[in-house]
């Protein structure tokens, strides 16, 4: 899916705006890169791509940029460290990285419960509610079903999820909630994947 995701999210955009050109994009737990360096291509003319995760995974991520160089457009991928949670959001700001972006993707990163606390927080400083930027985050999963809509919910400041409840999360008065269901157009078999963009509404 790390492949398949950004040729869908480059079609899903193209249909209401201008695809990724001259987009700037974010990807939290990067990991390899993949996601990234598929929109960093030239075909896809993003503006700037911003490649991010834990520090030990840094020089594997750097080095594909490397290799993969002469495909991409290489000064318009660059690659950071951002742990989640407020140490890391304010380590993050102190070293002058951009804090706004037009697109942010998530792709099978949560892999531990106990970190939902920090990445939850992490986003809502990318995407707040009140972000009159249009800025639009993809998260995909393709495990964790009941765990990951409990997640999209509490980001998306909407009621907690019944127990018995399996329903895609729906739009709350901050956020703009959309569960896409073909799966297939992704190149994978039972992935759940949200587009969420921030209203532009002040949480009260």
């Amino acid at each position: 899916m790390a492949l398949a995701l950004p040729r869908y999210i480059e079609l899903r955009e193209k249909a209401q705006f201008d695809g990724l050109a001259g987009k700037s994009v974010l990807v939290l737990g990067a990991g390899l890169g993949f996601e990234g360096l598929v929109m960093a291509l030239r075909e896809y003319n993003a503006h700037a791509v911003y490649l991010t995760d834990l520090p030990s995974v840094l020089p594997t991520m750097r080095q594909n940029i490397e290799m993969n160089g002469a495909s991409l457009v290489a000064d318009r991928v660059h690659a950071h460290v951002l742990e989640w949670g407020e140490a890391g959001w304010a380590k993050w700001q102190r070293e002058g990285l951009p804090t706004e972006f037009d697109l942010v993707i998530g792709c099978e990163i949560v892999y531990c419960e106990e970190a939902l606390e920090d990445l939850k927080y992490t986003l809502q400083q990318i995407v707040p509610p009140n972000n009159s930027r249009g800025t639009v985050l993809y998260m995909a999963f393709e495990s964790r079903y009941f765990s990951c809509l409990q997640f999209i919910r509490e980001l998306a400041l909407l009621p907690a999820l019944a127990e018995d409840e399996v329903d895609p999360p729906r739009s709350s008065p901050y956020y703009s909630v959309e569960s896409i269901a073909d799966f297939d157009a992704c190149g994978a078999e039972d992935a759940y994947i949200f587009r969420i963009v921030a209203t532009g509404v002040a949480q009260r």
